[in-house]
């Protein structure tokens, strides 16, 4: 969907090929920055009309510079629009101009990462509030095949009424097969799973529920369960399934021991998202 940019004094407007009920172009205004990842940045869009906010993820073009990447992108966007659930962020279409892509998202607050920042650690009881809408976001994901790959805090994000959306759909992949195997190395490092960094026999599902106990530590902690220095430490640590408890941090044995069975080394002996809910139920 072609857009044009247009500059108004300070203001910046986008025009695209997304039509409103009587048939004419949407105008957004584009604000402010919410956030700047490592790829793509998400500012807020207004709907010129309607005063409806949205959120943008803005790609550069000219950083789409591989085959590898181009189909990233593209990837990303099919799988956005396959899948609508009240805990992933919903999409609302994507338009581009020569320069840029804009994959336009609901609107949210803030990333669980950033809400993290601020509060340093959670209570186990409002840990659990926004764990339990993770897991239902991810068992959709899953009843339809769909492997995320890079689930982490700050690809998780909150709306002004305190409700889980998941997004971050940059490596996901929908499989053909749900025993199909994948082999390739991607999502953030310091959340890699055992079963991807060694990688003999491929991996599956379970990697997105090895990530699952990582979220699940990190908010009650406020810290990495495999923090280093280094990442080959890390890496060392993960596989040894190291993580360490806080003991001034109290936290119920059933809790623990659900974190304990995500990050188990051995991906066959992973919680499932069935066992994540008898625990948490």
């Amino acid at each position: 969907m072609d857009s044009q940019l247009n500059q108004d004094r300070n203001k910046i407007y986008i025009v695209g090929s997304l039509k409103n009920q009587e048939g004419n172009s949407i105008k957004f205004e584009k604000g402010n920055l919410l956030r700047k990842p490592q790829f793509g940045e998400f500012y807020q869009l207004i709907n010129v009309e309607s005063k409806e906010v949205l959120v943008a993820k803005i790609i550069t073009k000219s950083k789409v510079d591989t085959h590898k990447i181009r189909q990233q992108v593209l990837q990303e966007i099919r799988i956005h629009q396959q899948i609508e659930h009240i805990n992933i962020l919903k999409y609302q279409g994507v338009i581009e101009d020569e320069d840029f892509i804009y994959i336009l998202l609901e609107e949210f607050k803030c990333t669980l990462n950033e809400y993290l920042q601020q509060k340093g650690q959670l209570s186990e009881r409002e840990t659990k509030l926004f764990f339990i809408q993770i897991v239902n976001s991810l068992n959709y994901l899953h009843e339809n095949n769909i492997l995320h790959r890079d689930l982490k805090l700050s690809n998780i994000y909150l709306t002004m009424e305190q409700q889980i959306k998941i997004c971050g759909f940059n490596y996901a992949i929908k499989l053909e097969q749900k025993q199909e195997r994948r082999r390739s190395i991607c999502g953030s490092s310091q959340y890699l799973a055992p079963d991807i960094l060694d990688n003999e026999n491929g991996y599956s599902f379970e990697v997105d529920l090895w990530y699952l106990g990582i979220i699940l530590y990190t908010l009650i902690f406020g810290v990495h369960p495999f923090e280093a220095s280094d990442i080959k430490i890390a890496y060392q640590k993960i596989k040894a399934n190291k993580q360490q408890y806080k003991e001034e941090v109290q936290i119920s044995q059933s809790t623990k021991q659900l974190i304990d069975e995500l990050l188990n080394s051995d991906p066959k002996k992973r919680a499932t998202l069935q066992r994540i809910h008898e625990i948490l139920i």
